[in-house]
């Protein structure tokens, strides 16, 4: 088992000054053998991401590209409060992000290297009864006996702001502590459809 550190940085680009980034771990062992898949699918693009999400009231903006935080007002991706994750795009915001939900194809993160060609939905409301359909809402299952929330089995796909893909899947909602709130992801690129 070999261990890689993981390249996150991209050339830079022009854009607002961002806020603190959270927490990033870009180690990880690539590949530790325990899928069927081999070592020649391990991206080094891949990066672990834990976004402090415990505020009930405060949203958390994601720039998937620049892979940091930035503000409501700059080009963001993602946004996290607690459990719930909206998309900048239909009813959350005018980035246009899509995202295309592959169930039952979580494990399968390190060999989707391309993105699929339709299935994208964005942030909806689609009772027009002020109650958000959220592209990314099934992202967690709620075990009612521990009251704790684990990832789905799905795969996701990120259309982006800049129109780039990005394959994506939920580790946990908890930190190591047990605090919840603190969710952990994996991303990485993908080659577009």
């Amino acid at each position: 088992m070999t261990t890689t550190q993981i390249k996150t940085k991209r050339p830079a680009r022009s854009r607002p000054t961002r806020t603190p980034t959270p927490t990033r771990t870009p180690i990880r062992t690539l590949d530790a053998d325990t899928d069927a898949d081999s070592d020649a699918d391990a991206d080094p693009e891949v990066t672990t991401v834990r976004v402090d999400a415990t505020s009930r009231e405060a949203w958390v903006y994601w720039d998937l590209e620049l892979g940091a935080t930035v503000t409501a007002e700059d080009a963001w991706d993602l946004s996290f409060q607690r459990s719930t994750v909206k998309v900048n795009g239909g009813v959350s915001g005018g980035g246009g992000v899509e995202v295309a939900a592959l169930p039952g194809q979580y494990a399968a993160f390190e060999t989707t290297l391309t993105a699929p060609a339709e299935g994208y939905v964005t942030d909806a409301d689609t009772n027009a009864d002020g109650a958000v359909e959220y592209a990314l809402g099934a992202w967690y299952s709620y075990d009612a006996a521990t009251h704790a929330l684990s990832p789905a089995d799905i795969l996701y796909v990120v259309r982006s702001t800049d129109g780039e893909h990005y394959r994506l899947r939920f580790l946990s909602y908890y930190d190591d502590a047990g605090t919840s709130g603190v969710i952990s992801v994996e991303l990485g690129p993908v080659a577009a459809p």
